[in-house]
Formats: structure tokens, C-alpha cells, sequence
């Protein structure tokens, strides 16, 4: 499946969760257009919702459309981040000219991208209903059917028709980056191939891999010494178990607390900080020779003991046994690389007056 049918499927549906109002990120190298939802559907407008915002000759910024693409940000950072919290500014006043600039890159980013779509509409492009029929059935399928998909996108105020409308806009801007950006780039030459084999060397290979089994005794945050202790003695005592004969497995399945023990504690094959086990685990599991046990092992979640089974070496592909797959890469990158010029360039070239400031 094309890496762009799939970021535009989410585009579209990150811009529907959104419900507050409606945006266009730029920052999406096949552009995104999210539109207000239908009111029959929608919260109910009130000041702040439709206010106007920015303005650039006939185009302009809501403040709804804001409120979404600051939303999706947010997403889009937990997506990667999880739950983990990002650091915060402690200086109030640079905290507030952050989130100032933060306001306006926005609010750039969306008039880029209903500037892209004003473009592409006045470049004479059209848009089949054959051609919007045949993506949204591609997003039907990845999202389990067409009632699914729209009864999630129908939470987000978003009607089967305007979804079309979205999704038309959406390919036309797809077909005006096409046409004025991507099939300008030249073919990568032999020597920017060996430039990106240089510079992306990791990606040409495989890293070293451990098959491994591991018995965990979890330990609570926050747990005082007399209960760590009483772990890592729980877990010496299942060593013993194993050593005076009884199976790594048996052992495993019986009492181990983490996630692979209903397994019989087998990881599979593994690379470093693929467990997410911390430093310690990593630097015993690819150390133990094949066969042997560790002693137990201080980790994120408690204590374990690991056991290795098999061990596959670290192996680099030369830029020969490479050459097939940059080829195939190296061109997505440059497109991805020249979208983001684009959008750039779009940025630059508007100029905006931001209004109430």
C-alpha cells in the first residue's frame, strides 16, 4: 500500500477526532484540509469558533481551524511520545513566547495549505468521482468497512458528503504536488546513492539479535529496600529451582510476573533496547554465551534472569547489495525532502495579518 494513501487516510481522520472546529496542516507533505463540521452535528458556534483570526488577501483562519491543528499537534506528539511528558518551560515569559510562536507557525501552516488547495483549483486540475470512489474505498478497507470508517469520522460532526468533499480536495492537492514539484525531480544519480548509503549506513543491515527466555519478580515504583530485597530473593529462588532441574519454562509460566511468561518466558529473537528492559538487561542478555543463564538482572519493572538460546551477529550489507533497495528508497525521501521546500516556499511567500493582536 502507498505510504501517501495511508498518511492521507489519517490525515483526514486526525482532522475529524478533532470536532472542534476545522484546520488545514500544511505540514502534511499530501496537504490536509479539515473543514468545519456540519452544525446539525457539531457543538453549537459560538464567538470564539467562528472568529476570524489571520487573514491573507481573500483567505483567512479561524479560530476553530487553530483549536484542530493545535489539537492534532498534540496528538501527533503522543502518538510518538506516549505518556511520557514533555519538558516544560519554567520561565513564564519564555513559556508564553514559545506558545506565541508556536500559535503562528500554525496558524502559517494552515494558510499554506488553503493557499496549496487555491492553487491547485486555479491550475485547471480536476478530480474524477472515480478517483474519489476509489481512495475511499482503499480507507473503507484499511479501517474495517465503510460503516466503521464513517461511523468514526460521523463522531467527529463529519457527513459521508462532506467526507467526499474532503477527500477531493485532498487528491487535488495530491495531483498539484505531483505536477509542480515531484515529477520535476531528476532520477538520483549514482553518486547521491552513495552519498544516502553513507549517510543511512544502519539501514543497510541487520543488527545483532539475541533469542532469549526471561523470568521477571516485578517491584513498584517507589518500593522501599525491604521490598526490593524480598524480590531479588524471589527471583534467586527460582534460579535455584531451575539449576537443581526443573525447566526454565515450567518455572516461567508458573511464576514469572512480565508479559512473555505465559510463554514459558520466551522473548524470540530480540535486539538491543528492543525490550525496553533498560541497559543492564540488554548489556546481559547479548553478553551471556549460548545456553547459559544470567544471575539476576536490576530492570525497569524489578529484577530477571535471562537465559540465551541463539545468537545472530550484526551484518552490514555493502553499497553493491544495497544499490536495489536506495533505488527504490531514495526517491520517496526526495519527494518527501521537496514537499517540505514547498510548503517552505508557501509559508514564505504569504504574507498575513494577524488580527485582535
Amino acid at each position: 500500500m502507498r505510504v501517501s494513501t495511508i498518511f492521507g487516510a489519517l490525515a483526514v481522520l486526525i482532522a475529524v477526532i478533532a470536532a472542534s472546529g476545522c484546520g488545514d496542516d500544511a505540514s502534511n507533505p499530501a496537504g490536509q484540509q479539515a473543514q468545519q463540521a456540519p452544525s446539525s452535528q457539531a457543538a453549537p458556534a459560538n464567538v470564539t469558533e467562528s472568529k476570524t483570526i489571520a487573514r491573507s488577501g481573500e483567505l483567512t483562519v479561524t479560530q476553530a481551524e487553530l483549536d484542530t491543528v493545535l489539537a492534532n499537534h498534540q496528538r501527533q506528539i503522543k502518538m510518538m511520545f506516549g505518556d511520557r511528558k514533555m519538558p516544560e518551560e519554567k520561565d513564564p515569559k519564555k513559556a508564553a513566547a514559545r506558545k506565541a510562536r508556536e500559535r503562528k507557525d500554525a496558524i502559517r501552516r494552515i494558510m499554506a495549505g488553503k493557499l496549496h488547495l487555491k492553487k491547485a483549483k486555479e491550475s485547471g486540475l480536476t478530480v474524477t468521482d472515480e478517483e474519489v470512489k476509489e481512495k475511499l474505498d482503499t480507507w473503507f478497507k484499511m479501517y474495517g468497512g465503510k460503516e466503521k470508517y464513517l461511523e468514526l469520522v460521523g463522531k467527529g460532526g463529519l457527513t459521508e458528503d462532506r467526507l467526499r468533499q474532503e477527500t477531493a480536495d485532498s487528491i487535488l492537492k495530491e495531483k498539484y504536488i505531483e505536477k509542480e514539484v515531484y515529477s520535476k525531480l531528476p532520477e538520483p544519480t549514482e553518486d547521491e546513492m552513495k552519498e544516502w548509503y553513507k549517510k543511512q549506513k544502519r539501514q543497510f543491515g541487520t543488527p545483532e539479535m539475541v533469542k532469549a527466555s526471561i523470568i521477571s519478580v516485578k517491584v513498584a515504583e517507589g518500593a522501599s529496600e525491604a521490598d526490593v530485597a524480598k524480590a531479588k530473593e524471589q527471583l534467586e529462588n527460582l534460579a535455584k529451582r531451575i539449576k537443581k532441574g526443573e525447566s526454565f519454562e515450567s518455572v516461567a509460566k508458573e511464576a514469572s510476573q512480565d508479559r512473555w511468561a505465559e510463554k514459558g518466558g520466551e522473548m524470540g529473537m530480540i535486539r538491543r533496547q528492543q525490550a525496553r528492559l533498560g541497559d543492564d538487561f540488554d548489556n546481559a542478555s547479548f553478553s551471556l554465551a549460548i545456553g547459559k543463564m544470567s544471575s539476576p538482572i536490576r530492570t525497569n519493572e524489578g529484577f530477571s534472569i535471562v537465559k540465551v538460546t541463539e545468537k545472530i551477529p550484526a551484518k552490514q550489507k555493502t553499497y553493491e547489495e544495497s544499490k536495489e533497495q536506495i533505488k527504490k528508497m531514495l526517491p520517496g525521501v526526495q519527494k518527501f525532502q521537496a514537499s517540505a521546500k514547498f510548503y517552505d516556499r508557501m509559508k514564505r511567500e504569504i504574507e498575513i495579518e494577524f488580527l485582535g493582536e
